[in-house]
């Protein structure tokens, strides 16, 4: 106090300007205990709450299911109320951060490490699971390994929040082939070991009705495509379970076109649009097309080659 400009600094500093330091805390009141609103009285002695004080003006001490959320600026463990996560009462998490140092990411992982070891999950705990998408990098496929740049304060942390300091356990790592290869293996570069390659079989697409799957919500909500793709859905799911009857396999056996009476193997997604594309566009006198016009059929199978190259090794007959 007793300055005005910025460089009056300077002048206190060679003793030519009178000043004093003082600092000032904002005092925030997140709790009253009795609820008796009375304001305080100037130079009411305020006393920093720590420990037991701390937890009710926050109020941990009425969070049933609780797990750790980190360590505050005091140092003091800091929880969330899991009722507000698993939607007892609510079930929503904003995590903000930098981008691309991963700090969204560690945290999250950190969330659930401790809603998995904590007890809040009761006796659901043995069954519950955790689904995680790995959008970036392959960090993520390392979860089940033990971090060796931990410190040991940083096990002090953890111990102090009551999380194990140890990797996932009971984890399953799944990925995609490799577009390039016509063998079953995981694309990825720096984990070949311990990965399931996820696919789906031609049949496996018609027979379970995944065919929707292939196209964006918006696709499906506009009336006449929408019909369309669930009455395609329907005929490929038919002739599936047809393939079944006959006998197990992964491919799709399906009439040549014009009536022949041969059959013809669909053993990659390319064959699926060939045949779709026969049977709705070139020739429509099969009922395939139902009441749809021919534009409808034109713009599914169009949008159906314009991810043949994303989709055709992850669905394949071979």
């Amino acid at each position: 106090e007793g300055t005005q400009f910025d460089t009056d600094t300077f002048l206190v500093k060679s003793g030519s300007l009178p000043a004093n330091i003082s600092y000032a805390a904002h005092i925030q009141v997140t709790r009253i205990e009795p609820e008796e609103y009375l304001p305080p009285q100037p130079g009411d002695t305020v006393n920093l709450a720590v420990d037991d004080d701390l937890k009710r003006a926050l109020h941990f001490d009425g969070m049933e299911k609780r797990i750790s959320a980190g360590t505050m600026r005091n140092s003091s463990p800091a929880y969330l109320n899991y009722e507000f996560i698993d939607g007892s009462k609510g079930a929503h998490i904003n995590i903000s951060g930098v981008s691309g140092v991963a700090t969204k990411t560690s945290y999250a992982l950190f969330l659930l490490q401790g809603i998995l070891t904590s007890a809040a999950l009761g006796s659901h705990r043995a069954n519950t699971k955790a689904l995680i998408f790995n959008v970036k990098g392959e960090d993520l496929f390392f979860l089940d390994k033990p971090n060796a740049k931990l410190k040991e304060e940083d096990l002090a942390e953890y111990k102090k929040l009551g999380i194990p300091a140890e990797p996932f356990k009971d984890v399953r790592f799944c990925a995609a082939p490799r577009r390039t290869s016509h063998d079953v293996d995981p694309h990825l570069d720096q984990r070949p070991d311990n990965i399931s390659v996820y696919l789906w079989s031609i049949r496996e697409l018609c027979r379970d009705r995944l065919f929707s799957f292939l196209f964006a919500g918006e696709d499906l909500e506009r009336g006449n495509l929408g019909f369309l793709v669930s009455v395609v859905e329907e005929r490929l799911a038919r002739l599936a379970e047809e393939n079944d009857r006959r006998k197990r396999g992964v491919h799709l056996d399906v009439e040549e076109p014009f009536g022949a009476p041969q059959k013809r193997q669909v053993k990659t997604f390319r064959d699926l649009i060939e045949f779709l594309e026969d049977k709705l566009v070139e020739n429509v006198d099969n009922g395939w097309l139902g009441r749809n016009v021919a534009s409808t059929a034109e713009a599914l199978i169009r949008r159906l080659w314009g991810i043949s190259d994303e989709m055709g090794h992850l669905i394949r007959g071979d």
